[in-house]
Order: structure tokens, then sequence, then C-alpha cells
């Protein structure tokens, strides 16, 4: 067993030790010990382990937990963008858009590539069933991204944005 067992990196290693064992339960449970006292923490704590917390607890089909869990990240280490992405996929799952919306509103505001933003926005809102917002949105999206710079136009991540808007746009 683990010599020094109560502390936040034995009971992090102990976490994906059950992980690897496909014991998603036993991992949560070491997950959130682990997550709940980080006196034992050398420095900061790393997003990565909120973020493995979270996706045990949905692979164990528990949403509302894994968001709790994100959460619990963004409020030791701040809004950091893993967290908001990831909570905002968790929101809309569970249907709680106008909650994603403003996660993703937060990113928009701080991101020097809106494109990639407003079109996640326009995702949700058609999710959410607002199409006629979606399709405004996903036109902002494209706008935005025409307004890029032709050597960011270029990025293979912008081109396959722009196919995917086209489409989107087009469908209505």
């Amino acid at each position: 067993m683990l010599r020094h067992q109560n502390t936040t990196e034995a009971l992090l290693l102990q976490a994906r030790i059950y992980l690897a064992l496909t014991q998603h339960q036993k991992a949560a449970v070491s997950y959130e010990r682990a997550l709940s006292d980080l006196s034992t923490v050398d420095g900061r704590p790393s997003p990565e382990w909120y973020v493995e917390f979270a996706d045990t607890l949905i692979v164990m089909g528990n949403k509302p937990k894994a968001l709790q869990a994100l959460q619990a990240g963004i409020n030791e280490l701040g809004a950091i963008s893993v967290f908001q992405v990831k909570a905002a996929e968790l929101e809309v799952d569970l249907e709680l858009y106008d909650a994603a919306l403003d996660r993703i509103d937060r990113l928009l505001s701080q991101s020097q590539r809106k494109d990639i933003w407003l079109s996640r926005r326009a995702d949700i809102l058609s999710a959410a069933g607002r199409d006629d917002q979606a399709q405004q949105t996903y036109q902002q999206a494209y706008a935005a991204l025409q307004h890029l710079p032709q050597r960011m136009q270029n990025l293979p991540v912008s081109k396959e944005l722009a196919t995917t808007l086209q489409t989107r746009i087009t469908r209505q």
C-alpha cells in the first residue's frame, strides 16, 4: 500500500490506478479525497486533476457532479478555458443552455479569435432550439473568420471552420 496514502499526490496516483483497472467508483472517491484537501500539494494544483475527476464522473454517468468538479477547479484555479469549455459542453448535455451561453460569452469577450467562440455559441443556440439566433450567430462567426488576416484564414483549422459554417448557414 502507499506509504503516504493521504497526501494529494498519493490519492491522485491511487485514482489513476483505479482508472486503469476500470474501477471508476473507487477512482472517483480517490479524486474527491485528493481534491478536498489540497494542503499537502507543493505549489498549485494542476487543472488536469479536476478534468480527470470530471471525466471519471462522466464515464460513471454523473454529469451534474462532473460539472461541480469543474466548478471546484474554477473556484480553486480561476476560469481556465479548458474548464469553461468542458463545463459548457456538460451544461448543453444537461440542457442548461443559458449557463453554457454565459460561459461561451465570457470566453468570447476574452479571445482574439471571435469566429471560434461565435461558432460554439451558435451550436449551443441550435441545440437549444433557437434556430433564428443560431443562424445569425453562424453568419457572425463566418464574418469574423473572413476578417482575419489571410495567413490565419489559410490555417487548416480555419478552413475547416469555414466549411462547417458555410454548411450551417446554407442549411437554413
